[in-house]
């Protein structure tokens, strides 16, 4: 029966925001280059981006080759960070040695100012590509005496062409002003006035002179190219005063594989391992190879001479060749020997997408850690066992060449997954990959419940959201059991009496426990053989029934 009007108010349990994922499988590189910002953690999205941003490949550093091998062979996203060398990284961020490219420009020889220097044109960047600019100045496209065209190029290719500029600083094509500040801004040079305080026209007594094939000169990068100074392993390392060297990622939220193929040195990587740990807190992981030239003894006591990590892989060994991708750079040899960590990087972001498991998969066995562009090693005795054996032991994962059983196809590919320490909580690079995922998804998630009530209800929502979360992964056969109470638990303590005691909500904390129990992979496969008996023990067991004797 239908009683009086009324509005009824009901309790219901509140419904848990669904945790959405942050970009992953974004690498994190850091080296030398010949072009774009210093120490700042630039996103590019391919390499003809990386090409724009940063320049191309050079013959002494691989940094800018690393990012092409990431690109080509499977990366989607890099985060990267230029260096150069810094006297010292605590006192500031000022290149010791490296220099902008500039040329200067005459007016004409006539007029007030004869042949005077009327404007600069220096390079956006440090570095040795503006050594290859030229800049043409020309009669204006709307033919005004006072105008001129400025146009810049970087070998045959038109890079920029600004029209109708002045050198009058009243007007709105002023050269500064267009060159430096305005929507069209160069992407490539500033342009600095010398104000000689010409009067007439538009400035005419103060317009540079016509001129082709002026080339800007006296850039240098900064490690040694054309200046004395070269980089060191502090450069790489940088400081976090001024956000240089690996700490210039400290300001880039986005990245989680960590390489760098020029440094590998001990020193450089148990410091990369380092900023890992205390720096990302664990949402990225740094792939550690070995130094050129490392036979077994040698990798091992580079090893020996390493902290032991769960933050960094163990040390991948040997170096790989590729084919050599410019003659013109490289010479003339078929193959470059190169650090496999792009291509390594590279094969994580590829069986992200293939592998069902996910991040939680290994990818380090036959199929999945395959080396696409890599076409030889550096030493053969790896395919030894028992040389692999014994590397392994100290925290090696090898790299091997041969046949894949898949397909009959030549290839080289990962062999192990070990971490750089396999005591403590995950000892494989699947594992740790899947919780630096669940770190940066669920640090993301809980970014939207900062500076709100403690209550109860909120610490509810948050365990719903989280178990909802590892719910998919357990789906995808993520964990060391398909039943949820065995394989994960998320304790956020609704009842505020143990983590989130009033105690700790008067700190204005809030705490949250997450256990996993990652799948281990499966390392060692023993193989055994026995011979059937089970035919000839049934018929004797036929026969003494017959008989009447069993």
């Amino acid at each position: 029966m239908i009683g009086r009007s009324r509005i009824d108010i009901q309790n219901v349990p509140p419904r848990a925001r669904a945790v959405s994922s942050k970009p992953f499988d974004v690498g994190m590189l850091i080296g030398p280059a010949t072009w774009g910002p210093m120490n700042e953690a630039t996103i590019v999205i391919d390499y003809p981006d990386f090409y724009e941003k940063f320049g191309g490949l050079m013959a002494t550093y691989h940094a800018p080759l690393a990012a092409r091998l990431f690109f080509e062979n499977g990366g989607k996203r890099l985060v990267f960070t230029r260096v150069c060398h810094i006297a010292d990284h605590t006192a500031g961020n000022t290149p010791a040695s490296a220099v902008k490219a500039t040329r200067t420009f005459l007016t004409a020889a006539g007029g007030t100012y004869v042949s005077q220097l009327t404007l600069t044109l220096t390079a956006k960047y440090y570095g040795t590509r503006a050594n290859s600019f030229t800049v043409k100045i020309q009669t204006a496209s709307n033919g005004e005496a006072a105008r001129f065209d400025l146009l810049i190029y970087e070998g045959v290719e038109l890079l920029e062409w600004f029209r109708n500029l002045s050198m009058l600083n009243t007007d709105a094509r002023y050269v500064e002003t267009v060159i430096n500040t305005s929507s069209e801004a160069s992407k490539y040079i500033t342009a600095t006035d010398a104000e000689l305080g010409g009067t007439g026209g538009l400035g005419a007594d103060e317009r540079p002179d016509n001129t082709t094939g002026a080339l800007l000169t006296g850039g240098d990068d900064g490690w040694g190219a054309t200046g004395a100074v070269t980089l060191v392993t502090a450069d790489y390392v940088g400081g976090s005063a001024y956000n240089t060297g690996l700490y210039a990622f400290n300001l880039q939220e986005q990245g989680d594989i960590l390489f760098t193929p020029d440094d590998t040195t001990t020193s450089y990587q148990n410091s990369a391992a380092s900023y890992v740990d205390t720096q990302k807190k664990g949402k990225a992981i740094f792939i550690c190879e070995a130094p050129a030239g490392s036979d077994k003894a040698g990798v091992v006591a580079h090893v020996q001479a390493l902290t032991a990590s769960e933050y960094r892989t163990a040390c991948y060994w040997p170096r790989v060749y590729i084919s050599t991708p410019s003659t013109t750079i490289y010479g003339k040899a078929p193959r470059l020997l190169i650090a496999p960590s792009p291509l390594i990087a590279a094969r994580y972001v590829r069986n992200s997408d293939t592998m069902l498991e996910k991040y939680f998969g290994q990818p380090g066995n036959e199929i999945y850690g395959l080396l696409d562009a890599a076409v030889a090693l550096e030493t053969d005795v790896v395919r030894e066992p028992t040389v692999r054996d014994y590397v392994t032991d100290y925290g090696v994962n090898p790299i091997l060449d041969g046949i894949r059983q898949t397909d009959g196809n030549y290839g080289v590919w990962l062999d192990d997954v070990l971490l750089g320490k396999v005591t403590d909580n995950f000892v494989s690079v699947g594992e740790q990959r899947g919780m630096a995922y669940l770190r940066t998804t669920f640090e993301a998630y809980l970014q939207t419940h900062r500076t709100q009530n403690n209550t109860p209800d909120r610490r509810r929502t948050i365990k719903q959201a989280f178990e909802a979360e590892l719910l998919k992964w357990l789906a995808r056969n993520a964990f060391a059991s398909q039943t949820a109470s065995e394989a994960f638990y998320v304790n956020t303590d609704p009842d505020g009496t143990s983590l989130n005691n009033p105690a700790v909500q008067d700190e204005q904390r809030l705490r949250i426990l997450v256990g996993v129990a990652t799948a281990r992979p499966a390392r060692f496969i023993e193989l055994m053989f026995t011979r059937d008996n089970r035919a000839v023990e049934s018929w004797i067991q036929q026969q003494l029934t017959a008989t009447g004797a069993a």
